[in-house]
């Protein structure tokens, strides 16, 4: 923690007047594999459908299932949790602030948190999983048909956020001027499930005035926050916020409504 500390405060960063800068090009996107993937699922699912009878039903209902928890689990697996939901307790913590969903799945909870899938999605699923654990007739051809949809619509939404993850670059002045005061660097060791944050005293062009590098673990409070922001810069959607709440918890004596941060692609 110390570490972290003295890399903030050897930048002088000025907080309430962020650049972001996207460095999509340096970033394949987010990354993990189970042997059956969630689009396969969802396959089966559609396939089992056509078939209309009660067996074909249960079975794309069940497909349809899979399909969604299998996505929402790679994605966990992919920013270096496990996805059986034992998280270390600043995930724990950061869950129970971010989401608006006060108990059920973690996994699920995790991802409306960080902005990856909004909550109304969440709480459809919820509803399905309900529906689901207590239903022991035949399921209902319309039911089964929603809920197909909605594991298309969310592997998308996932999807989207995976493939639009950014190693991001935060500064207090554009780089190719000479107000650039400070610069934070954010990437992501997929391999090793870890977060690396460089620090330079200044960062433009032809210069680079490099200070400290730190490597956060999702045990740091820090982890999720710096994640978020990574995630949503890709997406261009919600990353203003996700950059306020990142800034806020670095220095939570910045009031949010003086931070005004803008974006730019390097």
């Amino acid at each position: 923690m110390e570490d972290i500390v003295s890399g903030f405060k050897s930048i002088g960063m000025d907080w309430t007047k962020i650049v972001v800068f996207s460095n999509m090009g340096n970033w394949l996107g987010l990354n993990h594999k189970f042997a059956i993937s969630p689009k396969e699922f969802l396959r089966y699912a559609k396939t089992d459908y056509k078939g209309k009878d009660t067996r074909a039903l249960i079975n794309a209902l069940s497909n349809a299932k899979r399909a969604m928890d299998c996505q929402v689990d790679l994605f966990i697996q992919s920013i270096g949790l496990k996805h059986s939901g034992k998280f270390p307790a600043e995930v724990d913590n950061y869950i129970k602030i971010n989401s608006t969903e006060s108990n059920g799945n973690k996994n699920y909870r995790l991802i409306e948190a960080l902005g990856v899938s909004p909550a109304g999605l969440i709480g459809r699923y919820r509803e399905l999983r309900n529906k689901l654990e207590h239903f022991y007739e035949t399921p209902d051809s319309q039911l089964v048909k929603e809920s197909i949809e909605l594991a298309e619509l969310l592997i998308s939404t996932i999807d989207n956020a995976m493939r639009s993850f950014s190693f991001s670059t935060l500064t207090s002045g554009k780089i190719d001027t000479d107000d650039t005061n400070g610069a934070l660097h954010i990437s992501y060791s997929s391999d090793a499930g870890e977060l690396e944050l460089e620090f330079y005293s200044q960062l433009k062009f032809d210069t680079e005035e490099f200070v400290s590098k730190v490597v956060l673990t999702p045990e740091h409070c820090l982890y999720m926050p710096l994640m978020k922001t990574c995630l949503l810069v890709g997406t261009e959607i919600g990353w203003d916020i996700a950059v306020i709440e990142l800034i806020a918890a670095i220095n939570p004596n910045i009031p949010p409504k003086s931070i005004y941060p803008v974006l730019e692609y390097a």
